[in-house]
């Protein structure tokens, strides 16, 4: 036997004992039936503002629900003095305040008790002053591997050199329109004009918060000065510069636990798995059971002013934006009008919609093509629009 063949069965024999030797690893965390309470949101101690925080439940490995929200909660704002301002219970997890003015130079902290009467509460919390927002910028970066893709950044400073600690999250809004703009509509089986705002089906306008973990310290420099944070990128040709777009970012000031907090957390679900990646962090929440003190419970809460600034950028202002619609593709039919009535509407096809008339024929075309909530966005213009 020559040395290539007893090389070949020995490497067939190392596949065969590798395969044979597989079995499937169940860990204990894949099937384990905790869910822990997490709390999201901040004591929100600017002049006559409301504080809002989110409940859900932990989800494991193998569960294939999305978070459940953890409902009929009794959530409360406590103050050291002993004030107690009570929530209310809005839905899907989330409980609100009424506007309130709490006092900036003093302490508060959260208490929850859940409908199964655990009791929850965070440590007190000094309130922290957010320095306003110098600015909010962008840029069109115009390299090989960002071709063109849009940045938003943020800029600020605390003169008093007191925040250190950064954090900043946004909301997004957009105006699309639909592929095609027509004139005409449907109101039940009668084709009619579409003649204002309340029956436009041409411009939509969509809204999503950030979801990205933004913070930043400036602990390193001489000077509390934050120059151009990226926040987010808006890739080239992407549908949310297609007509015009905005971006209201809010700036919150953070104690150096909180940071930290955000940090741990920011690292953990940037890990990409594999074996060479740091072990995730055991994440120190400052919320506590009470009545089960060995209770996990996730999530940090803050205590802060919170600041606030808004931007514009229009798609005659960026170079070389081709957005060519929610559909590229949007041919139309020729139909002939009704005999009756040309404003009848009896084409048997419910996916499809008036276009134009040309003589007594109608052109018609995809609801898809024609009418821009169709894509989930919305036509009620915003207020600040």
């Amino acid at each position: 036997m020559n040395n290539d063949m007893r090389k070949n069965n020995f490497v067939f024999i190392m596949i065969a004992l590798s395969i044979s030797c597989k079995h499937p690893y169940m860990p204990k965390a894949f099937n384990a039936s905790d869910h822990f309470l997490v709390v999201s949101g901040f004591i929100n101690a600017s002049p006559n503002a409301s504080t809002t925080i989110s409940l859900t439940r932990s989800q494991n490995v193998s569960d294939t629900t999305i978070a459940v929200p953890e409902a009929y909660a009794q959530v409360a704002i406590e103050g050291e003095g002993g004030e107690t301002f009570n929530l209310q219970d809005q839905g899907n997890g989330n409980y609100v305040s009424v506007p309130l003015s709490l006092n900036q130079s003093g302490s508060y902290r959260l208490k929850i008790t859940t409908n199964d009467g655990k009791d929850y509460l965070s440590d007190l919390i000094l309130v922290k002053i957010t320095p306003p927002i110098d600015s909010v910028t962008w840029k069109q970066i115009n390299d090989v591997t960002k071709e063109k893709d849009v940045t938003i950044y943020v800029n600020t400073h605390d003169p008093n050199n007191d925040t250190r600690y950064y954090r900043w999250d946004f909301t997004e809004t957009w105006q699309y329109s639909s592929t095609l703009s027509g004139i005409w509509g449907l109101k039940g089986n009668l084709i009619i004009y579409k003649n204002d705002s309340t029956t436009q089906t041409d411009s939509c306008w969509r809204t999503a918060e950030s979801k990205d973990i933004n913070i930043t310290t400036t602990l390193a420099l001489s000077d509390d000065v934050v120059s151009e944070f990226p926040l987010t990128v808006i890739p080239k040709d992407d549908e949310r510069i297609s007509v015009r777009y905005s971006i209201m970012v809010r700036q919150y000031a953070l104690t150096p636990d909180a940071y930290q907090f955000r940090a741990n957390l920011q690292k953990n679900t940037e890990l990409n798995g594999t074996i060479f990646d740091p072990q995730p962090f055991q994440l120190s929440s400052n919320i506590h059971c009470t009545t089960n003190p060995n209770e996990p419970v996730i999530g940090y809460i803050s205590a802060s002013t919170m600041e606030q600034k808004r931007i514009f950028i229009y798609r005659k202002e960026v170079t070389g934006w081709n957005y060519h619609g929610t559909i590229e593709d949007c041919h139309f039919l020729e139909i002939a009008a009704n005999p009756v009535y040309f404003g009848i509407w009896d084409y048997p096809d419910p996916t499809y919609d008036p276009y134009y008339f040309s003589g007594g024929t109608l052109h018609i075309a995809k609801k898809a093509c024609l009418e821009c909530q169709f894509w989930g966005g919305t036509t009620s213009r915003p207020s600040f629009w």
